[in-house]
């Protein structure tokens, strides 16, 4: 029973920390975050309690302010929608792993909100990225493994090195992702991120450009298929140690 309370805790405040950080990410004002009431985008009216249950809210009102009917944006319900996943997932898998804890799952959740952003706007936001950093920091700390900083310091070479050489194709932002992913991978895991990531890209706009959804040259955003590869590497590496 004690078990079902704290997996309900964690989830709700799960939810409550996607919806904040969603508003973190969207707030105009970042140093009045921490201290005004959430307020419609569109009208600013202030929310009551029931406009800001996550995910239940959203659908109970179609997407729409309940002041002035405005559309919510659709990535506020996908930061929730995504949360609520994972934690499940996590939940009802997480007897089979060895070595996945809510550090991980909360590094992937925060990779799937920089994603959404990538698609959303082309960029990594820096509000999602420096706390993605420091959950990454707070990983290493918490594993208290040996950190071999030499072969961190070749793979972040590496993916300076192919950055240059697609001469601005693969965004900086990007790379800043992978330099601080794999400072909780080992060297192997940092090449079969990489790999993975691009495999996953490479069939996505293959299959866009077969049924010409877009023109040769369109920009696509990296950051999902880095969270597909990221996703794939902690299963392999779970697979191994099985």
């Amino acid at each position: 029973m004690q078990v079902y309370i704290n997996n309900v805790t964690v989830l709700i405040l799960g939810l409550i920390f996607a919806s904040a950080t969603k508003c973190l990410v969207d707030s105009e004002e970042k140093r009045s975050f921490l201290t005004r009431r959430s307020q419609c985008s569109a009208c600013k009216k202030e929310l009551n309690f029931l406009d800001l249950i996550p995910i239940v809210s959203y659908l109970l009102k179609c997407g729409r302010c309940s002041y002035c009917k405005s559309r919510i944006p659709f990535d506020i319900f996908l930061y929730e929608f995504f949360t609520l996943i994972v934690l499940i997932f996590y939940f009802i898998f997480n007897k089979y792993f060895i070595f996945l804890n809510l550090f991980y799952i909360s590094i992937l959740i925060y990779l799937i909100f920089i994603a959404i952003e990538d698609v959303r706007c082309l960029e990594v936001v820096d509000e999602l990225f420096y706390i993605f950093l420091l959950l990454n920091i707070g990983l290493l700390i918490f594993n208290f493994h040996f950190f071999d900083i030499f072969e961190w310091l070749l793979l972040v070479g590496i993916y300076h090195i192919l950055y240059f050489i697609t001469r601005g194709s693969l965004g900086y932002g990007d790379i800043k992702v992978f330099c601080v992913l794999v400072l909780n991978l080992n060297f192997f895991e940092g090449i079969y991120l990489f790999a993975f990531t691009f495999l996953y890209a490479g069939f996505f706009a293959l299959g866009i450009l077969v049924f010409k959804k877009v023109k040769r040259g369109t920009k696509i955003p990296l950051v999902p298929f880095i969270a597909l590869g990221y996703f794939s590497v902690l299963l392999i590496r779970e697979g191994i140690l099985w």
